[in-house]
């Protein structure tokens, strides 16, 4: 078992540490506003406010410029309470496919009381209130004792996955948050704790579930005075192991594959959104590159091109750093490996916007945070805060 445990934290970290947390409060706190309150943290769209649900319609909400982001949909699932909702299928595209994140919106419906601008408010809270939670446990886990342990929970806190997704309401962060939750206790070997909270993961992002791919013992190998072996019969304890480790896995993956199946039921014609999200190894990641450079050599000094080239060779770093250690038992590399491989099948959709990318994998950038020895790669691979932290400005 790998021990967790932390010195006490060293005074001058803690309070660097909880003015850095402060300052990240303060910059969301500037979102809000007497008329609409939290609602630009949800990033309603302005080509999207004629469709909208007639409960949202009818309230004063902050709009943003063009499309808006996904936070809108999920935030409008919460208002509605049902999927049958009359007006939901055409305020929400794809309702099937962002109707499978249910956790969220239940969460915030259930906790605003059913009222429609309760619910709002909370919804575009539930992620703060998720940073602030990691905050602590992330804490806990690297610990402040040390400028290497407050490095280590600085750089995973102001991560541009995390802010983004606490920026525009999305599912991201707090997904990680309970990737983090179940590592830590798989870490203290209970597993029923991991699969729960793995569980309830996968209902908040179905993404969250492959954090369990490659945990769990493997089967016993021949020993070295039997190299040549071959048996001829199956091991009863190994076939146990093994019958426990799927059993453990397809516990976790139960939930949301329930879910997705009834809403297959309920919504038969709905098509698959799955296109443009998925490619060839590396191929729309290289697309992405060539797309960066080219339009910084034209001169656009944009932060977009900048640091999509930064942070996408950052997030190629981290996934090879993760890669390479694939036979590491450390149960943060093992959380991470399939989030490693997922970054390199990631399509055109997803590289429109490297944050995304930054986003959805954002429980490899804590476990690299976490594992990697501090150093320039360490450094130079987290790059992508400094636009985090830009993104999260007023």
């Amino acid at each position: 078992m790998i021990a967790t445990a932390t010195p006490p934290s060293s005074p001058t970290w803690r309070r660097v540490a909880f003015l850095t947390a402060l300052a990240v409060l303060a910059l969301i706190a500037c979102r809000w506003r007497p008329d609409t309150g939290f609602t630009a943290l949800i990033r309603f769209g302005e080509t999207h406010a004629a469709t909208q649900i007639p409960e949202v319609r009818a309230l004063p909400v902050a709009l943003a410029s063009a499309t808006g982001y996904d936070g809108q949909f999920y935030a409008q699932i919460a208002v509605a309470g049902v999927l049958e909702h009359p007006a939901l299928g055409t305020a929400v595209p794809d309702l099937s496919y962002r109707a499978r994140r249910i956790l969220l919106p239940a969460l915030a419906h259930v906790l605003g009381f059913g009222q429609p601008w309760t619910i709002l408010q909370v919804y575009a809270l539930l992620n703060v209130v998720a940073w602030i939670a990691l905050a602590w446990i992330w804490a806990r886990e690297c610990g402040l004792a040390t400028r290497e342990g407050f490095a280590r929970w600085f750089t995973g806190m102001l991560s541009l996955g995390a802010l983004d997704s606490v920026r525009m309401s999305l599912t991201d962060l707090p997904a990680t948050l309970l990737v983090v939750l179940a590592t830590r206790v798989l870490i203290a070997e209970r597993s029923r704790g991991a699969a729960l909270w793995l569980a309830l993961g996968g209902l908040v992002r179905e993404t969250t579930i492959f954090a369990a791919l490659c945990h769990a013992p493997q089967p016993a190998r021949a020993t070295r005075s039997q190299p040549d072996a071959i048996p001829l019969r199956v091991d009863a304890a190994d076939l146990r192991r093994a019958i426990r480790r799927w059993a453990w896995r397809a516990a976790i993956a139960l939930p949301i594959v329930a879910w997705s199946l009834w809403l297959r039921t309920r919504f038969p014609d709905a098509p698959s959104n799955l296109s443009g999200n998925f490619d060839w190894p590396g191929v729309a990641f290289a697309r992405h590159l060539i797309r960066c450079t080219v339009e910084l050599a034209a001169g656009k000094l944009d932060s977009r091109y900048l640091f999509g080239l930064l942070g996408g060779l950052g997030l190629a770093g981290q996934s090879i750093y993760v890669l390479t250690r694939w036979r590491d038992p450390n149960p943060w590399i093992r959380t991470a490996l399939p989030f490693a491989v997922l970054f390199w099948l990631l399509g055109d959709y997803v590289w429109h916007g490297y944050w995304a990318a930054a986003r959805i994998c954002l429980p490899l950038t804590f476990a690299f945070v976490r594992t990697a020895p501090l150093g320039p790669i360490f450094f130079l691979t987290n790059l992508s805060l400094l636009h985090g932290v830009y993104r999260l400005l007023p």
